[in-house]
């Protein structure tokens, strides 16, 4: 690598993300997917079906209901057997209907 391009390496990222022979290697948070896709998030949490249902009060039934009508975050496979939903996809749904409900009336 480069001096120059070592220094702002150097500069601009962590402590220890360059190596003391001078090669560029980069946390596993900051460490690239996939070449042509977006950077994912920090920290991505996996809700099961309970947790989904407990933090939006609906039950089985409505969630996949709702998920086959794309009106709710679609499930990730995690395994053949076990599926989750990303919890922040799950958070800007609550978030979204509790944007669009009317604003409350107060009464003077």
């Amino acid at each position: 690598m480069e001096p120059a391009l070592l220094a702002i390496c150097k500069k601009n990222l962590p402590d220890r993300s360059v190596s003391a022979g001078g090669e560029l290697t980069l946390p596993a948070r900051m460490a690239p997917t996939s070449t042509d896709g977006p950077a994912l998030p920090q920290r991505i949490r996996l809700l099961r079906l309970t947790q989904v249902m407990e933090v939006t009060g609906l039950k089985r039934t409505k969630i996949y209901a709702l998920q086959a009508q794309g009106d709710f975050p679609m499930r990730v496979q995690i395994t053949p057997s076990c599926v989750g939903w990303i919890e922040h996809e799950v958070q800007d749904w609550i978030a979204k209907r509790v944007g669009e409900r009317p604003a409350c009336r107060q009464e003077p």
